[in-house]
Formats: structure tokens, C-alpha cells, sequence
């Protein structure tokens, strides 16, 4: 009794953490797996036997494969044909690309390859597509087993709880069907959002910082008669001198030697900035061509995340220097240097020789500009690559190659050809998802032996307030949606699913019509803009509130709601 009340704890102690603290999701599945084996609720070998369960080691090889199907020429071709003057068939052909290729390749790298050609277009608002680029990316996840890491893990934990998997066509009907009822509900929902013209899609407001040395002419003069008032698309927020933040900045402010002068505005307009005497930006100390420029965003795999930028080893690690800072809309104050680099940040670099030739890039950026930053395959190994993927897909879908030794093979046949590398794989490694999996994989094995699985059993069973599997099913998909909306969609899933089991054992039914709706509940995070990382990419470069999400994202979460909720006793019946 006592054991599966510490059980208990820790798994409510884990959804506690992991919506009201601000600890990493790794951390907090960590601890927890570090507290079951302290109190000797999970063995070492339980513990080996969760980190190298078939889906875990499947979700592992596709983030080796298609790391590889990436540097393909293949989206890159599609891609030129999807911008048209009209907003019609340009949504339709973005939306339905993202949606085919999110259902086979990593969403994030999709997306982050087709908004390039979103953003710099001239003929669209980008803000008119930004969002759907990012909703079509979810929606075509939800129509393969590999369409998203949530199905993997789920599969993961029904192989591993019943011994029983998910085919991998199994998700293609009602991934279908949602993907289209979505899409078509978005495409009429499109004046909802922004209009942000073109131009002024490529304006956004940088944090920049200057300093003025010692033997600059601007010394003793006030901002207006430096003319530091009137410059074209930057605006002069505050001034540092030496501990003290002066803003707002009066016109009359004299500057003084060493003052750090902190601008706001467009980054293409700091050519202003280097006609002043002795005004040197925060980029200038290490020697790089402010001409030079790249738009990156902080990637969620980024070692810098909560790093200081002066403690960050910035030019060493990849031959840059940070010019310009951007968050969320939201106003940054202070020195560059002493900003904490956050996921999703934008940043704008003054690049060095060296900077597309560092191998960190891809692990630490989303590079904005249309700048590819690996090398390409050519055309022959392109197709060589894309028909190797597509005859394991099919084999797999066939029956005649189980998909975990196709991949295996596939990626053997990468490496002997030198499509890829040691080292290339190695920096897409998934080590924080790995964890988290092993812990809930391992958590859901603590509950089941302990006996809360058992207990919650008869729980549900005398207590007559949910009275048949349908009933059971909505609760458990809404259940499911709220949590992805509160934490990330890989742990919702991961925390959510033993209530699949007890529901299962409760109606004395098949199991597959619940852990659908966990998959399917767990992908559907459209109203914060944190909730799914593309969500968080289109946000930064789209330039959107909250709200815009919260605005369209409720509707389509309804439509997306019902039609699983209806559709999914028809595809697998109790």
C-alpha cells in the first residue's frame, strides 16, 4: 500500500511539475525515474528494457534517416511552385505539400524549409500563411505512424503494456479526414488573420546595441544634435552608463563617453548607425563585417538556451557575432551581453568566413535566410535517397520488412554510400526525447506493478460516472488535448496513457480506440503558440500576438475535436 501510494506521488508530482514549474520536461521524467529507482518501485533492468523499446529505437532511426532525406533537392524543387498571386491556390498548395511531406519527414525541418519562401515572397502576406504552414505541418503528422514523435510513443507504450502495435497505415483514414476538415475550415477562416504586407513582413523590430568610445565625436553633444532622433526605421529606447538604465531617452541627453546606446528597429537600416563617429555596434568587437548578416532562430536542440550571449562562447563556437536580438514581440532591455538566449529567439548575425562550414549549425539554428546550411545532395543521390525511404515505407506498410530493421538497413546503406556520417548523425541524436520516453515508459511500468492501474480500475468501475467506452473515450481525448495545451504534446501523451489502459480494462474492450485518441489528442495544440515547436517558429517570424493564435486555433481545435471524437469508433470500433 505504501508502495503505490509513493508511485501516486510521483507521478502527480510530475504533472504538478511539469505544468506550474518552469523545469525542463527532461529534468522533471528524470527525477521521477531517479526517485523510482531509489525507492525500489523500478529495477535497472525495467529501466534498459523501457530505453530500448521498438518504437523508441524506430523514432531514433527516423531522426538518423530523414536527417539524410533533408538534404535532399526534393522539397526545394516542389517549393518554387507553391507562391502565386493568388492566396487561393497558393494556401492550397502550401498547405497540402506541408501536409504530405510533415507525413513522413521531421515537421519542424519541413517547415522550417518552406518558410524561407513564405516570408521573403512578394505577393502574399506572409502572415497569411505562416499559421496554416504550421497547422498543415500537424495535421499531416497525425496520418502515418511516423508522422510525429506523439504516435511513435504511443505506440511505444502499447506494445509495451499489451503487446499489441500499431500498423503503420493504421493512422491514414482518420489522419485523412481530420487533415482535410482542418484545412478546409482554416482556408475560410484565412481573413482572420493579420494582413501584414510583404514589406513590411521583412520589418522587425531588432534590439541592437552600440557604444560610443572613448573619442567619439558624439561626447557632449545631445541626442538631437547628434541627429540621433530622426534616423530612418530605428528608434533609440535607452542608454546604459556605466550601472545606470536611462529611458525613455530625452532629446536633450548629453552623450557621454563609454554610453551604450540601445536601438530598436529594422537591421537592415544599422548602415545608419556606422556613418557616426566612434559608434560602434556590439557586433564590431569581434571583427566581423556588419555588412554580412544572417537571420537565425534558436532551435529547441540549441545548447545556448539559457546561456547569457557573453558567456556563450558565441564567435568561437561559430564564427558570428550577435547584431540584433527579437523575442516574441516582446521589449528587451539592457546590454546584449546580458541577455539570456531563449528557444525561439531571433537573432541576427554578422557572419565570418567559417560560419557555414561549422557542423553545429543545424543542432543550434533555424536559419531564416534562404541560405542553405548543409550541403546538398545532388540529383542522383537525391533520388537514390528518396526511393531507399519510400521502399521501406512501403515494405513496412506491406508487411514483408518490419519497419525497424528496414530503417536499420537503410541507414547502413547511407553510411557504406557516405550519404551521411559519424558525426552528422551524431548531432541529431535525440538525447532529451530518449530520456523522456525511457522515464514514462518506465513511470507507466511503476504504476502498473505497484497496483494504482489496478485500484483506479475498481475506482471507475463502482463509481458509475463514466458508464460506457464512448464516454470514456471523449474524456480521455479531451484529457489529453488539455494537458498538450498546458506542456509539451510528447509528455501529455506519455502521462496520459495509462488512463487508456485502465479505460481498456475497465469496459473490457480493445485498447486501439483509446490510445488513438491519445495520439490524436496530443497532436492537436493550435491555440498557443507554445504548445507545438512549429507553432513557435511561425510565431517569431510571422510576427503574431497570442491572440491571432488563440483567434483561429480554437475553431479548428473544436473541428478537430469532433471529427476524431466521431470518426474514430467508426475506424476502430470498440
Amino acid at each position: 500500500m505504501i508502495d503505490m501510494l509513493l508511485v501516486l506521488l510521483i507521478f502527480l508530482g510530475t504533472i504538478f511539475a511539469l505544468i506550474f514549474t518552469r523545469f525542463k520536461a527532461v529534468e522533471i521524467f528524470s527525477f521521477a525515474v531517479f526517485m523510482g529507482v531509489a525507492m525500489g518501485s523500478l529495477s535497472i533492468e525495467q529501466l534498459q528494457s523501457s530505453a530500448t523499446n521498438s518504437s523508441l529505437m524506430i523514432l531514433i532511426l527516423l531522426f538518423f534517416c530523414t536527417s539524410v532525406l533533408e538534404k535532399t533537392t526534393l522539397i526545394n524543387h516542389v517549393k518554387k511552385h507553391i507562391i502565386s498571386p493568388s492566396l487561393t491556390r497558393t494556401y492550397w498548395r502550401l498547405v497540402s505539400v506541408t501536409a504530405f511531406f510533415s507525413a513522413f519527414l521531421n515537421n519542424t525541418a519541413v517547415v522550417s524549409t518552406l518558410m524561407s519562401i513564405v516570408q521573403n515572397n512578394r505577393k502574399i502576406s506572409p502572415a497569411k500563411l505562416l499559421i496554416p504552414l504550421s497547422y498543415a505541418a500537424i495535421l499531416g503528422g497525425t496520418t502515418t505512424l511516423i508522422g510525429t514523435s506523439t504516435n511513435l510513443i504511443v505506440n511505444g507504450f502499447l506494445e509495451k503494456e499489451t503487446n499489441l502495435s500499431l500498423a503503420f497505415l493504421d493512422f491514414l483514414p482518420l489522419g485523412v479526414s481530420v487533415t482535410f476538415v482542418c484545412l478546409v475550415v482554416l482556408y475560410f477562416l484565412l481573413p482572420w488573420l493579420p494582413e501584414i504586407s510583404p514589406q513590411k513582413g521583412q520589418t522587425k523590430a531588432y534590439f541592437i546595441e552600440t557604444s560610443a568610445n572613448a573619442n567619439s565625436k558624439l561626447i557632449g553633444r545631445t541626442v538631437s544634435e547628434n541627429g540621433l532622433r530622426h534616423l530612418d526605421s530605428l528608434f533609440l529606447v535607452e542608454i546604459i552608463r556605466q550601472s545606470k538604465l536611462i529611458s525613455p531617452v530625452s532629446p536633450y541627453e548629453k552623450i557621454e563617453g563609454n554610453d551604450r546606446l540601445i536601438f530598436s528597429g529594422d537591421v537592415s537600416a544599422i548602415n545608419q548607425l556606422q556613418q557616426f563617429d566612434g559608434l560602434e555596434l556590439y557586433a564590431s568587437d569581434d571583427g566581423l563585417l556588419d555588412s554580412n548578416l544572417v537571420e537565425v532562430m534558436i532551435s529547441s536542440r540549441s545548447s545556448l538556451i539559457d546561456k547569457l550571449v557573453r558567456k556563450s562562447g558565441f564567435r568561437a563556437k561559430f564564427d558570428a557575432a550577435i547584431v540584433g536580438v527579437r523575442r516574441d514581440g516582446e521589449e528587451l532591455s539592457g546590454k546584449i551581453g546580458d541577455i539570456k538566449i531563449r528557444e525561439g529567439d531571433s537573432l541576427i548575425l554578422a557572419v565570418g568566413q567559417d560560419f557555414y562550414t561549422r557542423n553545429n549549425l543545424e543542432k543550434n539554428f533555424y536559419v531564416v535566410s534562404d541560405i542553405p546550411v548543409h550541403k546538398l545532395l545532388n540529383e542522383k543521390q537525391s533520388l537514390f535517397v528518396f526511393m531507399g525511404f519510400v521502399a521501406v515505407i512501403l515494405f513496412s506498410a506491406l508487411n514483408v520488412v518490419p519497419l525497424l530493421q528496414g530503417l536499420f538497413y537503410f541507414l547502413a546503406l547511407l553510411l557504406l554510400t557516405k550519404m551521411t556520417n559519424g558525426y552528422e548523425l551524431s548531432q541529431r541524436i535525440p538525447f532529451q526525447l530518449w530520456i523522456i520516453i525511457t522515464s514514462a515508459l518506465s513511470l507507466a511500468s511503476m504504476l502498473e506493478q505497484s497496483g494504482v492501474l489496478t485500484h483506479v480500475v475498481d475506482i471507475v468501475k463502482s463509481s458509475h460516472v463514466i458508464n460506457t467506452p464512448f464516454q470514456a473515450l471523449v474524456v480521455l481525448y479531451i484529457a489529453t488535448l488539455i494537458l498538450t495545451e498546458l506542456m509539451t504534446n510528447n509528455a501529455a501523451a506519455a502521462l496520459i496513457f495509462p488512463l487508456a489502459i485502465i479505460f481498456s480494462e475497465t469496459f473490457q474492450v480493445d485498447v486501439k480506440p483509446f490510445a488513438m485518441a491519445v495520439a490524436m489528442g496530443a497532436s492537436a495544440s493550435f491555440i498557443s503558440p507554445y504548445g507545438y515547436q512549429t507553432n513557435l517558429m511561425v510565431f517569431n517570424l510571422g510576427q503574431y500576438h497570442k491572440k491571432d493564435f488563440a483567434k483561429v486555433g480554437w475553431v479548428i481545435s473544436v473541428f478537430y475535436g469532433l471529427t476524431v471524437i466521431f470518426l474514430l469508433p467508426h475506424f476502430f470500433p470498440f
